[in-house]
């Protein structure tokens, strides 16, 4: 696997992913030479800036989490 260009100083953390997700992840990173990392941020470098911001009011509304995301195709209600 080539190693990615390097973003500097890191932090270290720990995600939990869903099975299936963490799978469909790994197989992206592969078919794309990269690491786990590597494609997490991309993915969050992209995904980040797409979010609408959270207003104030918006959290005291009750909602379910996943309503708070941008795009309504994304927003299906199933949690499998």
């Amino acid at each position: 696997m080539a190693r990615p260009i390097s973003y500097g100083a890191r932090t270290t953390t720990v995600i939990r992913f869903p099975e299936e997700l963490h799978k469909e992840l790994q197989a992206a990173a592969g078919e794309r030479d990269l690491s786990l990392n590597a494609l997490v941020i991309r993915l969050c470098e992209y995904g980040l800036p797409q979010l609408r911001p959270v207003l104030p009011s918006s959290l005291f509304v009750d909602e379910e989490p996943a309503a708070r995301f941008d795009s309504p195709a994304d927003n299906t209600g199933d949690e499998t």
